[in-house]
């Protein structure tokens, strides 16, 4: 073979070969000159930034942008968790930041474009509380649950007891770490508690593990009572709301005979009133009153997982 020819050879050999390549350097990036928008979303009280999976590529590059600066951040996976960067500082908690990313590739302006950006206010869950349940111990034979109580949650202002009541859910809201049981509607209950801030880059916590307790409801004593001796209706104002009523009428304390008066729905003798600082009951007394004078004395009527310790409130009358 002549020397031209061999060079001729060489020379559409090497074209080739360079065809060749730009052509699979096409291929390989081809459709992946920009990534999708990155996905935001949490999951297990964590926060991750997901990019559009590309096989092609030698990695992701993510840039997080605050107005000012850019942070950026190499992986080979791509799904990244974003609380990773608020702990060890890269990142400020909340701080907005645009998130955008790239597709990296080792050779000379192999990377792709950036994607759209992303807004993401940076913030972290508060950790959750672990529950526990406080004994009464000051009887011994008789050990009562006295209390709800939890660890205090770092960066929390406040804290939503959650207490089952038959199909319903109770909330309580308070700032301490602990609740007396009497304070709470009475029966067998199952607790757990989320703790919460005022501000917004801590989002609430996950619930805690939840715990089996018995309740007594304390029930308040009465604030008032009052009769009108014209009309027989004996006015009450309460800070909660009873069930029963029990109303004590005689000369005075000693000889006075104790009638219960139930409430029932539509009827009008036992009516009620929700007000601001509580309620207020009416009863249509149907039981002779003494006269010339007249002791009329009220107190809540309880059972079951209701407790009254408190004593009746003489009613003025009129």
């Amino acid at each position: 073979m002549s020397k031209k020819w061999f060079y001729v050879i060489t020379i559409v050999f090497s074209l080739a070969l360079m065809v060749s390549g730009v052509v699979c350097l096409f291929a390989v990036n081809y459709g992946v000159k920009r990534p999708d928008p990155v996905e935001i979303y949490t999951s297990n009280n964590k926060t991750y930034i997901e990019a559009s999976l590309n096989d092609n590529s030698n990695g992701y590059i993510f840039k997080f942008n605050d107005g000012k600066k850019d942070f950026t951040y190499e992986s080979k996976n791509n799904l990244i968790c974003a609380d990773n960067f608020i702990d060890n500082g890269s990142i400020a908690l909340g701080q907005t930041y645009q998130i955008s990313v790239c597709y990296k590739n080792d050779y000379e302006n192999g990377n792709s474009n950036f994607s759209e950006k992303k807004e993401w206010f940076a913030s972290k869950f508060l950790q959750a509380p672990t529950i526990f349940i406080v004994k009464d111990y000051s009887d011994p034979n008789n050990t009562k649950d006295q209390s709800v109580y939890w660890d205090s949650v770092e960066n929390a202002d406040k804290y939503i007891l959650y207490y089952s009541c038959g199909e319903e859910i109770i909330e309580y809201e308070t700032k301490s770490t602990e609740v007396d049981l009497s304070v709470l509607v009475g029966g067998v209950h199952n607790f757990y508690v989320v703790a919460k801030s005022e501000n917004e880059a801590y989002l609430d916590s996950p619930m805690s593990n939840t715990v089996t307790a018995t309740t007594y409801h304390k029930v308040k004593s009465f604030v008032s009572a009052s009769f009108d001796k014209t009309s027989k209706i004996l006015t009450i104002t309460a800070f909660e709301d009873v069930e029963e009523v029990l109303v004590y009428i005689g000369t005075s304390q000693n000889d006075a005979v104790e009638k219960i008066y139930p409430f029932v729905q539509g009827s009008d003798i036992f009516t009620k009133m929700k007000t601001n600082v509580g309620y207020q009951f009416l009863i249509r007394v149907n039981a002779n009153i003494p006269e010339p004078d007249a002791y009329i004395a009220v107190k809540p009527s309880v059972s079951g997982y209701n407790i009254f310790d408190g004593t009746a409130i003489i009613a003025t009358i009129s």
